[in-house]
């Protein structure tokens, strides 16, 4: 095992610089046992580079500009099964860019407007034997497979907000974003197209506080994604200091998780090498509403600083309607099973 850490923190010119590199590496297991003793093929190896710099171009304004890079390598497979699950490498990386602007009007207004950029590739490109039953014939076929799960994604968003506290114990903020996502799998969605997805986004809260041991916060989300539509989220919470140091909470919201683009369209068919009709199909995604989560809290926080401690007690219950699940499908018995 060999892990490795370099950071370094500092001023370039009017710039705040942080740098960051991490590295961590096993050699895995020397020998393992499968029907004799061997290179199990389980080593590990990932870096990861973070860069953050924060300038100042007024007293108002500062940008902060990160960047990210991140490499791994894994090896998977079996030496008891080198036909069905053979050595191989899955070969990951990331690179994301990040852009903040953020200006201070007064102590009760400020912008934000956030660029973010990520870039995801994927690799492990291997051959397999594949065992297929037929109905029809009542035989079991054996047939290569090139088998590549990885691929590569990019996500674009833009995102606003704005900060601004009109009046004495109420403050408001609301924003909106612009998010892109291109998804390219040929292994995933049996096809060399990029997939793509656009979500519009606005949200909003409002925060209250009537008398001094009460907070009241109002806030909802209103979306429309390209595949399932538009959705709305409303949250809102009453909190009660019972003392300085204790607080009782009420809260309810409703929230949305959209379908990744694999669940929503995802195609994985099984082809034999150098063919180009499906023999089989694994996965068929043909298109899935949001999942829809309700909830509804009440939770009791103490802070005992006397104490040195903390204590949070949190009941909630918790609904999907609608959880997204993977099912098998029943062709009709007319259907051959090596039917595309």
């Amino acid at each position: 095992i060999r892990d490795e850490t370099l950071r370094w923190g500092g001023k370039v010119g009017n710039a705040d610089v942080r740098f960051s590199y991490h590295a961590l590496g096993d050699e895995g297991f020397q020998h393992a046992f499968y029907a004799d003793w061997t290179d199990p093929h389980d080593s590990r190896q990932s870096k990861l580079f973070d860069l953050k710099v924060d300038f100042a171009l007024s007293n108002q304004d500062n940008v902060q500009v990160t960047l990210t890079h991140a490499k791994d390598v894994s090896q998977f497979g079996r030496p008891d099964r080198p036909t069905t699950d053979p050595f191989r490498d899955l070969k990951q990386d990331s690179t994301s860019l990040g852009v903040q602007w953020r200006r201070v009007v007064n102590a009760d207004e400020e912008l934000k407007v956030l660029y973010a950029y990520t870039e995801d590739r994927a690799s492990s490109p291997y051959s397999r034997v594949a065992n297929f039953y037929n109905i029809n014939t009542a035989s079991t076929y054996n047939f290569d497979m090139n088998v590549d799960p990885g691929g590569k994604s990019t996500v674009t968003e833009l995102e606003f907000q704005y900060l601004i506290s009109p009046f004495d114990k109420t403050r408001f903020m609301f924003g909106g974003a612009v998010k892109t996502l291109g998804l390219y799998s040929p292994d995933q969605f049996s096809t060399t197209d990029w997939k793509r997805r656009d979500a519009y986004r606005m949200f909003g809260n409002v925060e209250l506080r009537p008398a001094k041991d009460w907070l009241f916060n109002f806030g909802a989300s209103l979306e429309n994604d390209s595949l399932t539509g538009l959705h709305f989220d409303p949250r809102a919470s009453i909190s009660y200091h019972l003392t300085k140091e204790q607080t009782v909470r009420l809260a309810a919201s409703r929230a949305h998780r959209t379908p990744s683009l694999y669940e929503y369209m995802g195609r994985v068919e099984f082809k034999a090498t150098g063919t180009t009709s499906p023999i089989d199909l694994k996965y068929l995604g043909q298109g899935v509403e949001s999942e829809r989560l309700d909830t509804l809290e009440v939770g009791y926080l103490a802070e005992l600083k006397a104490a040195r401690a903390s204590f949070e007690l949190r009941g909630f219950i918790e609904k999907i309607p609608n959880r997204i699940q993977i099912l098998p499908l029943s062709l009709p018995p007319s259907s051959p099973d090596d039917a595309e």
